[in-house]
This record gives C-alpha cells, sequence and structure tokens, in this order.
C-alpha cells in the first residue's frame, strides 16, 4: 500500500512541477506524459497487488506447517492395544508429524493443521459409517439420529414401542467418539450428552451423560 501511496505522490509532484512549462512547449505532450505516469502507476499497483498475494500465500503456508500437540487420554486405546506401533503407523503414514507414549497412558501427538483437520474428518466419517449400520438394522427402534457439530451431543430417535434401554449400550461408543473428537480439537474437557426421543412426538424418554457413562466403567 506504501509503495501505491508514494508512486501516486510522485507522479502528482512531477505533473504538477513540469506540466505548464510542457504546455508552452508542445500541445499534446501532456496528454502523452499522463498516459506514462498512469502505466507506470499501473505497473506499480500490479506489482504491489502480486507482492500482497504472494505474502497471503507464504503466510497460508507457514500456518499449515505450524506444528502443535494434542493429547489423547489412554481410554481412547483399545485394552491390550500395542499403542506404541500405533503411534509408528501414525507417523510412518505422515498421519501426525510425531507421536510418544506418555507414563500416564495417554499419547501426546504433534500435527499440523491439516494433520488435525484430517483427523476430525476421519473420526465423523467413521462416526457416519455407524450411524448408517445402526439405522439400517430393523432390529433395533432407532430410526434416525441427530449430532451437533463438536459431537457433544447425539439425539437418538427411536420406535418407543420397541425401544430396548439395552440399545444404550452404544451409548459408551458414542461417548468415546466425542471424546476423541473433542481431544484432537484441544478440548479434552468437554462433556457428551445422548438423549433418546420418541421419533413420532418428540419427547425425552431417556438421557444419557458422559458423567454417567464414566461411572460405569
Amino acid at each position: 500500500m506504501k509503495k501505491i501511496i508514494l508512486a501516486i505522490a510522485l507522479m502528482l509532484s512531477l505533473t504538477a512541477c513540469g506540466g505548464d512549462k510542457k504546455a508552452e512547449e508542445k500541445k499534446d505532450e501532456p496528454a502523452k506524459q499522463t498516459e506514462v505516469e498512469n502505466k507506470e502507476v499501473k505497473d506499480k499497483s500490479d506489482e504491489k497487488v502480486k507482492e500482497e498475494k504472494e505474502d497471503k500465500a507464504d503466510k497460508a503456508s507457514e500456518e499449515k506447517s505450524e506444528t502443535f500437540e494434542i493429547v489423547l487420554p489412554s481410554g481412547l486405546f483399545s485394552e491390550g492395544a500395542n499403542v506404541e506401533e500405533e503411534i509408528s503407523n501414525a507417523k510412518a503414514n505422515k498421519v501426525v508429524t510425531d507421536g510418544k507414549l506418555n507414563e500416564d497412558g495417554s499419547v501426546t501427538y504433534t500435527v499440523t493443521k491439516d494433520q488435525q483437520t484430517s483427523l476430525l474428518e476421519s473420526v465423523k466419517s467413521a462416526m457416519n459409517g455407524f450411524f448408517n449400520a445402526i439405522i439400517k438394522d430393523d432390529s433395533n427402534s432407532i430410526k434416525k439420529i441427530e449430532v451437533t457439530d463438536d459431537l457433544s451431543e447425539f439425539k437418538l430417535f427411536v420406535d418407543e414401542a420397541k425401544f430396548d434401554e439395552k440399545e444404550l449400550d452404544s451409548a459408551y461408543e458414542l461417548h468415546l467418539t466425542s471424546s476423541l473428537y473433542n481431544a484432537i480439537l484441544n478440548k479434552p474437557e468437554s462433556k457428551t450428552m445422548i438423549k433418546v426421543l420418541n421419533n413420532e412426538t418428540g419427547d425425552l424418554i431417556k438421557e444419557v451423560s458422559s458423567d454417567d457413562l464414566n461411572k460405569t466403567e
């Protein structure tokens, strides 16, 4: 922006100082000079715009390459899982930049913004596959599932006449999915709420919170 302002100021000063004398010598010279000066300003303006675009591109590239840490609690890993191997595979496949197993069983991953976004998308994709399988299974009462964008609240719309509380066995899996998603978001303290509602009336039948689920672990 400063280069553009300076270029315009310089053009105006040259025109103001030399315009009258040039008019006495040649009547058509001021028009030609103005055309040249305007072209010079436009060229400098175009150059500045190009520089600004390049600066933005460089900044965006730097932001993408910046890394930060996310911590996945030990409870998110299957019992008996080879966590060290999982970390090694994640690094080898460039799912994360780095990773280490902590003494408390949690895992600290180092990721870029792109890697974090990819992980979040993977969690949602797997969750949607899980939902589709549940809804297509005619043996259960669940007809529809709604979830908030941050996966903190799940609404299960059911055929109340068929509903069996044993179907809430999947609630813990939903809780773990939410915990994983929010750990990747660096929101480890996020709570989960699962509500069961009548598919016809919308009336609440039952609700289960992450606190309830943690008590039954």
